[in-house]
Protein backbone atom coordinates (compact mmCIF):
# COMPACT_ATOMS: atom_id res chain seq x y z
CA UNK A 1 0.00 0.00 0.00
CA UNK A 2 1.25 3.27 -1.12
CA UNK A 3 2.13 5.58 1.56
CA UNK A 4 -0.16 8.65 2.70
CA UNK A 5 1.68 10.19 5.65
CA UNK A 6 5.25 10.27 6.78
CA UNK A 7 6.48 7.15 8.02
CA UNK A 8 9.78 7.11 10.81
CA UNK A 9 11.73 3.97 9.75
CA UNK A 10 14.57 2.41 11.64
CA UNK A 11 17.94 2.78 9.91
CA UNK A 12 21.36 0.75 10.27
CA UNK A 13 24.44 2.46 9.47
CA UNK A 14 25.73 0.43 5.64
CA UNK A 15 28.84 -1.52 6.88
CA UNK A 16 27.55 -2.92 10.16
CA UNK A 17 25.92 -6.11 10.65
CA UNK A 18 24.68 -8.45 13.17
CA UNK A 19 24.99 -12.48 13.79
CA UNK A 20 23.97 -14.30 16.83
CA UNK A 21 27.06 -16.24 18.49
CA UNK A 22 27.26 -19.72 18.18
CA UNK A 23 27.03 -21.85 21.32
CA UNK A 24 30.28 -22.40 23.31
CA UNK A 25 31.94 -19.32 21.64
CA UNK A 26 32.76 -16.16 23.15
CA UNK A 27 33.93 -13.12 20.94
CA UNK A 28 35.97 -10.08 22.24
CA UNK A 29 36.02 -6.73 20.37
CA UNK A 30 38.76 -6.61 17.57
CA UNK A 31 37.99 -10.27 16.70
CA UNK A 32 37.84 -11.41 13.35
CA UNK A 33 34.50 -13.38 13.00
CA UNK A 34 33.42 -15.74 10.60
CA UNK A 35 30.11 -17.54 9.89
CA UNK A 36 29.31 -21.45 9.87
CA UNK A 37 27.70 -21.99 6.68
CA UNK A 38 25.14 -23.80 7.87
CA UNK A 39 23.36 -21.69 10.04
CA UNK A 40 24.98 -18.41 9.93
CA UNK A 41 26.11 -18.13 13.68
CA UNK A 42 29.09 -16.32 14.55
CA UNK A 43 32.44 -17.88 15.48
CA UNK A 44 35.78 -17.59 15.52
CA UNK A 45 38.34 -20.45 15.41
CA UNK A 46 41.94 -21.05 15.81
CA UNK A 47 42.89 -21.95 13.10
CA UNK A 48 40.30 -20.24 10.86
CA UNK A 49 38.63 -22.89 8.21
CA UNK A 50 38.43 -21.99 4.89
CA UNK A 51 34.70 -23.40 4.82
CA UNK A 52 33.60 -20.79 7.04
CA UNK A 53 32.67 -17.18 5.80
CA UNK A 54 34.08 -13.85 7.01
CA UNK A 55 31.63 -12.12 8.68
CA UNK A 56 33.30 -8.77 9.53
CA UNK A 57 35.47 -7.04 12.58
CA UNK A 58 33.98 -7.22 16.53
CA UNK A 59 33.45 -4.17 17.18
CA UNK A 60 31.31 -5.27 20.62
CA UNK A 61 32.35 -8.30 22.41
CA UNK A 62 29.56 -10.86 22.59
CA UNK A 63 28.69 -14.80 24.48
CA UNK A 64 26.89 -17.50 23.16
CA UNK A 65 23.52 -16.94 22.17
CA UNK A 66 23.81 -13.03 22.30
CA UNK A 67 24.36 -11.25 18.76
CA UNK A 68 27.70 -9.91 18.15
CA UNK A 69 27.94 -6.86 16.27
CA UNK A 70 30.09 -6.32 13.42
CA UNK A 71 32.01 -3.95 10.99
CA UNK A 72 31.86 -6.15 7.36
CA UNK A 73 33.48 -3.45 5.57
CA UNK A 74 36.37 -1.14 6.29
CA UNK A 75 40.01 -0.51 6.73
CA UNK A 76 41.88 -1.23 9.77
CA UNK A 77 45.95 -1.47 10.83
CA UNK A 78 47.09 -4.76 11.48
CA UNK A 79 50.17 -7.06 11.19
CA UNK A 80 50.12 -9.09 8.29
CA UNK A 81 52.18 -11.89 8.56
CA UNK A 82 54.44 -11.93 5.27
CA UNK A 83 54.04 -8.44 4.01
CA UNK A 84 56.21 -6.15 2.93
CA UNK A 85 56.58 -2.86 1.37
CA UNK A 86 55.61 -4.85 -2.01
CA UNK A 87 52.77 -6.47 -0.79
CA UNK A 88 50.34 -3.32 -1.87
CA UNK A 89 46.54 -5.27 -3.17
CA UNK A 90 47.98 -9.00 -2.17
CA UNK A 91 44.99 -10.55 -1.04
CA UNK A 92 44.87 -11.04 3.01
CA UNK A 93 43.23 -14.65 4.84
CA UNK A 94 43.27 -15.04 8.49
CA UNK A 95 44.31 -18.02 10.33
CA UNK A 96 42.68 -17.10 13.63
CA UNK A 97 40.76 -14.53 14.64
CA UNK A 98 43.76 -12.02 15.54
CA UNK A 99 46.12 -13.49 12.70
CA UNK A 100 46.31 -11.97 9.59
CA UNK A 101 48.97 -13.43 6.87
CA UNK A 102 49.37 -13.58 3.48
CA UNK A 103 49.34 -17.09 2.93
CA UNK A 104 46.29 -19.10 2.01
CA UNK A 105 46.28 -22.61 2.61
CA UNK A 106 43.10 -23.67 4.62
CA UNK A 107 42.70 -19.87 5.70
CA UNK A 108 39.78 -17.97 4.49
CA UNK A 109 40.32 -14.71 2.66
CA UNK A 110 39.67 -11.39 4.60
CA UNK A 111 40.53 -8.81 2.36
CA UNK A 112 43.43 -7.17 0.63
CA UNK A 113 46.46 -4.85 1.55
CA UNK A 114 45.52 -1.55 0.84
CA UNK A 115 48.66 0.28 1.76
CA UNK A 116 52.31 -0.73 3.42
CA UNK A 117 52.82 1.36 6.73
CA UNK A 118 55.95 -0.44 8.10
CA UNK A 119 57.81 -3.95 8.69
CA UNK A 120 54.72 -6.13 7.94
CA UNK A 121 52.14 -3.83 9.62
CA UNK A 122 49.70 -2.44 7.00
CA UNK A 123 46.08 -1.07 6.14
CA UNK A 124 43.86 -3.93 5.50
CA UNK A 125 41.03 -3.13 3.30
CA UNK A 126 38.36 -5.74 4.62
CA UNK A 127 35.20 -7.02 3.53
CA UNK A 128 32.87 -9.78 4.63
CA UNK A 129 32.77 -12.81 2.49
CA UNK A 130 28.68 -13.64 3.78
CA UNK A 131 26.69 -14.54 0.89
CA UNK A 132 23.42 -13.60 2.25
CA UNK A 133 21.89 -10.99 4.11
CA UNK A 134 22.80 -12.29 7.87
CA UNK A 135 20.65 -9.60 9.95
CA UNK A 136 18.06 -12.08 10.70
CA UNK A 137 19.46 -15.33 11.20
Amino acid sequence: MALSADTLRRFEIGDINELVVAAGATIFEGAFVFALKADFTAVVDSPAISTHQFAGVAIKPASAGERVRLKHRGWIEMPVTGASSASAGAVVYASDDNTLTLTAGTNPPVGYIHRHVNGTTCIVEFRSTVERDTATA
